[in-house]
Parts: C-alpha cells; structure tokens; sequence
C-alpha cells in the first residue's frame, strides 16, 4: 500500500532511494515510483520543492552516470540548489547551478535533468531540460499526451559536458484536472525479449488508456504495462516515473 505524504511552506522532500509513494503539496497531486536497477539506491534523483508562501512547487528528476557517491553528492547538491531558489521562478539558476557542480565534480557526475514549477497563483507551469527526455502533458480529460520538445537544439546539454551550457526555460498556463509526466529513460528504454525498447508512442497510449483512473492508479496502470513487455520487472536501467495533476489531492 503506498504512502501518502504532503509537502507544504518552505518544504523539500525527495532523495534517491526506491520509492512508490504518493506525494501532494497545496495546488499539485504527485505519484511517484523509482527504482534502481541494483541495490536500494540508484543513478536516478527525485526531488519536491514548496516555497516558503506555499506558491511554488519545483519538482526536479535527474539521471546521473555514476553510482554510489557521485549520485550522493549530486543529490545533496540537488536538494541545497533547490533550498536557495525556493521562491525563485526561473528554473534556469537551478540548472546552471548543477552544471557547475558537475563540471567540478568530473565524468561521473555528467548527469541528465528536467525542472518543473508550478505557480498556483495564475496556474502556470515552466519546464527547463539539461539533455532529458522531454515532459509529457495532457490538457484536459480526453485529449491527447503531446512531448514538451525544447525549442533549441544547441541549447540545454546535459550537465557537466559544457561549462558554457545555455538552459532556456518556458512556460504554459494549466487548468484544474491537467497532468503531466516526468520520467528518465529507463522507462522509455526498457527492452522488451528481442531487445526493443518501450519507446514514446507505446508511453504515450499507456498513459492515455488510464485517463480516466485516479493518479496512484494511473501510475501502477502504466508501469504494469511497461513490465508486461519487458516479461518482468524493469531491470535493465534505473527507472523514474513522476505523474502529476493539477488541483486534485491523492486522498
């Protein structure tokens, strides 16, 4: 049974241990499942973020290289970044931030990200990459799960390749029932018997058949379908799977 856990004023929770838990702050519900592929601990970071005048959640999910203490030290320097922005709304100073840590922390610590926040007051939500896989978003019961692509191809490298890397960040306006998906690619990745990946269109039509179910639900919908075609459970890679509604609690 999963765990329910609010996150309210000037709060962070999150880390790198294997977790499936529910997670809510003051204008967003939160399903999360991680899993290494080795061990209690792996090379994907999760992380909730709510400012200190409970207006500004920041969600961030990173794939890092390395193992053991090149993922401890990126997450702590996760969890401090996002302790000096949390009422920041550019979530570019996030990024850009990592990107230096990782440049002096070396190959290890080459790491993929996503940021996202969302701003309850006018309900809109910014997206900035550092080389991950984009957000995937559906507005309103029924329509379609469309990729938040980045707009720049030379822009948002993954951290710790460029010390010059540029971030961008962009921002769309949400409504009451939306939701959104973060992952890592060892969802999008995971192989199935003849080592074909799951891939974005088998993603995209798992998370459109579970539209209609709750958040916790929806989640465990998907999942069971990625491990029906890898014939087990997913191993081959860490794996992340954040789902997100807007304005609705998981309880």
């Amino acid at each position: 049974m999963s765990v329910h856990h609010q996150i309210r004023c000037a709060e962070i929770w999150g880390g790198i241990e294997a977790v499936d838990q529910d997670v809510s702050t003051s204008s967003l519900a939160i399903s999360l499942y991680s899993a290494p592929c080795k061990g209690a601990a792996g090379g994907d970071i999760y992380y909730v973020s709510v400012c200190g005048g409970d207006q500004l959640t920041r969600i961030v999910v990173a794939d890092l290289q390395g193992h053991g203490e090149a993922v401890s030290a990126m997450s702590r320097r996760i969890y401090s970044s996002l302790l000096d922005h949390l009422g920041d709304l550019d979530n570019c100073l996030v990024l850009s931030e990592l990107n230096r840590f990782a440049i002096e922390q070396g190959f290890e610590a080459i790491t993929t990200a996503v940021v996202v926040s969302f701003l309850l007051d006018g309900a809109e939500m910014s997206y900035g990459y550092a080389g991950h896989p984009p957000v995937l978003l559906r507005q309103s019961r029924g329509a379609s799960w469309s990729m938040l692509e980045p707009k720049r191809s030379k822009a948002n490298p993954a951290l710790g390749v460029f010390e010059d890397a540029v971030f961008e960040q962009w921002t769309i306006p949400l409504s009451t029932g939306d939701r959104f998906c973060v992952y890592t690619d060892g969802i999008i990745e995971c192989p199935d018997a003849r080592d074909q990946p799951w891939g974005v269109r088998r993603f995209r039509e798992a998370l459109a058949r579970q539209d209609d179910r709750p958040l916790p639900e929806a989640k465990a919908g998907v999942l069971a379908e990625v491990e029906r075609f890898a014939g087990g459970k997913i191993a081959a890679d860490d794996a992340t799977l954040l789902m997100v509604e807007v304005g609705r609690s998981t309880t």
